[in-house]
């Protein structure tokens, strides 16, 4: 499967959101989203790194940590850059989890993580 890197990153946040707190899914629901996490974990290093990469070279540093923050540290050297990593698709092997495996309890996966995870989750 294609993705963004873009797509990548904030997929796996949200995945790392729904295992870290313990959401209400089915043992299959949990398996597939522990998996899918598992296989987005490299690519997201990398992504990640080279995010902080770019911050150490657009941002200030204050107190031994960078940050890109206020604007005129950077911010739009570093958007302009993380733009063009964020935009390049990358081939991932995974497959969709489907939706039925996700449960139907309400503590499980929000209507905003869905959206998140666009075509990771299948009907």
């Amino acid at each position: 499967m294609k993705l963004k890197v873009s797509a990548l990153f904030s997929a796996y946040l949200v995945l790392t959101a729904i295992i870290n707190e313990k959401r209400e899914l089915p043992s299959i629901g949990q398996y597939r989203v522990a998996r899918m996490h598992d296989k987005l974990e490299s690519e997201f290093n990398v992504a990640s790194a080279s995010r902080d990469e770019l911050i150490t070279k657009f941002g200030t540093e204050k107190d031994g940590a960078f940050s890109i923050y206020p604007p005129d540290a950077g911010w739009k050297e570093f958007a302009e850059a993380w733009d063009k990593v964020a935009a390049e698709e990358i081939e991932i092997e995974v497959q969709p989890i489907p939706l039925s495996s996700l449960g139907n309890s309400s503590n499980g996966v929000t209507a905003y993580e869905f959206k998140v995870l666009g075509d990771l989750v299948s009907e």
